[in-house]
């Protein structure tokens, strides 16, 4: 993991739940990485910690320029982790959701690996 149980820093976020339109109540974030393109942007999971990073780096002969965007966000208990997803959204946004167990008990404690989360994009290229 990356060391941070228990840890509470700027740039981890809390979270946002919202109803959707079957009734369920969903885990939803939103990281805005307008400048990014697809292929510089990660989201890993591990644990109960999900890990967004992007990294942008350029070079021309006025010089070259790098940017770095990380968030960390611990996961509550009542999130299903097993169905998170993530889609990039045309206006930049990443979007990450998860639907709550049921009456929002907490998820079973199963046995902790490392998770890849594809970002799927939606809409026209973003530039």
């Amino acid at each position: 993991m990356w060391g941070l149980a228990n840890q509470s820093f700027p740039g981890m976020m809390e979270p946002h739940f919202v109803q959707g339109e079957d009734g369920t109540t969903k885990l939803n974030l939103d990281f805005n990485l307008a400048g990014y393109k697809p292929e510089e942007i990660t989201v890993s999971q591990e644990g109960d910690y999900v890990n967004v990073e992007a990294k942008h780096e350029s070079n021309s002969e006025q010089g070259s320029s790098y940017k770095h965007y990380k968030r960390i966000f611990n996961l509550p208990k009542n999130v299903d982790t097993s169905q998170l997803s993530s889609r990039l959204l045309r206006d930049g946004h990443l979007r990450l959701e998860a639907p709550c167990n049921v009456n929002n008990q907490p998820k079973q404690q199963e046995a902790l690996s490392d998770q890849e989360i594809p970002v799927k994009r939606i809409g026209k290229s973003v530039e």
